[in-house]
């Protein structure tokens, strides 16, 4: 309708506004609420309406009807998931638990092991050092044997029994033994270079295992190439005498034993090594007892005697 001026009534323009601004909104509420929309629509997550006052369905089947659209058009790879069966409303994050700190406990570390490691690798390695040095002198001491024995060719003194002369054996009725016993023995260096230097030496005769005469003889200097002669008198006076061994006594021909105990250096040179203790044993020869004041005379003569090294290790004399 037109009026007289030309323009249209107010009431059908005020009409048409009405009918615009309400069709406008169902419409497009009707659209996105559509089976053509649910098929055409790209988006995989649903949107809320724009007039939710206007939309004809309540929010719940709304909110029913996206996952299947969802699936129809975008499948997911992972399942999706079920929500708890307590409820059927949305699916919340889980519920975060309370952690209370706890303080850790102070456990100082044990220095033992790492003292024992220390420990025992210093012994072992102390203990390595000491076999090491032994062995570095045994080795020493082997070239320097072996080149002094090539130098100088050493060899032991001899010492032979050249007479035994046995002037008085007298056993009383108690068993008293009172002898006299002369001896001689000749000590022989065979060495060209090396001297024996010699302390006292101490004499010893017995037969059958009785002491029959005691006596020492002074220390001497032995050269090389050199024979000495040794003299002295060796004897007992009332000792006392086992009545088990006074029958040997007795008898016309006594074994004898001669024993020789002294302390020897060597010099070489200017050199002169500390003094050992050797051992001089002489048996094998037999002497006549004295009958009527006439004295047995021994019947083997130049008897050779046994020199042996004695070594002594704090208390033990090997």
């Amino acid at each position: 309708m037109i009026g007289r001026n030309g323009r249209k009534p107010a009431s059908s323009s005020w009409s048409r506004t009405i009918a615009v601004r309400y069709s406008v909104p169902f419409f497009l509420t009707s659209l996105l609420l559509s089976p053509i929309h649910h098929s055409l629509l790209p988006l995989p997550s649903p949107s809320p309406p724009l007039f939710p006052l206007l939309s004809p369905l309540p929010p719940l089947l709304h909110l029913q009807t996206l996952p299947a659209m969802a699936d129809r058009i975008y499948p997911s790879a992972k399942p999706n998931p079920q929500p708890p069966s307590g409820g059927g409303g949305p699916i919340g994050p889980p519920p975060i638990k309370s952690q209370t700190y706890q303080r850790p406990i102070y456990r100082p570390p044990a220095p033992t092991k790492s003292r024992r490691r220390s420990g025992r690798s210093c012994c072992r390695c102390f203990f390595c050092w000491v076999v090491v040095v032994i062995l570095l002198l045994v080795f020493l001491a082997a070239i320097a044997g072996g080149a002094f024995y090539l130098l100088y060719r050493p060899h032991r003194p001899t010492f032979t029994v050249s007479s035994v002369r046995l002037s008085t054996l007298n056993l009383t009725s108690s068993n008293s033994l009172t002898s006299n016993v002369d001896l001689t023995v000749v000590a022989h260096n065979p060495n060209k270079k090396i001297v024996f230097l010699y302390d006292d030496i101490s004499v010893s005769i017995s037969t059958n295992g009785v002491d029959i005469g005691d006596g020492s003889v002074p220390g001497f200097r032995h050269d090389a190439k050199n024979s000495t002669t040794i003299t002295t008198k060796a004897g007992v006076s009332k000792q006392s005498v086992d009545p088990s061994s006074t029958s040997d006594l007795k008898k016309s021909k006594l074994p004898l034993t001669v024993d020789l105990e002294t302390k020897a250096g060597v010099q070489v040179g200017k050199l002169t090594t500390k003094k050992a203790g050797i051992k001089v044993h002489c048996e094998g020869f037999q002497a006549a007892a004295p009958v009527k004041g006439k004295p047995g005379v021994v019947d083997t003569a130049n008897v050779a005697c046994q020199v042996k090294l004695r070594v002594k290790i704090w208390k033990w004399t090997f």
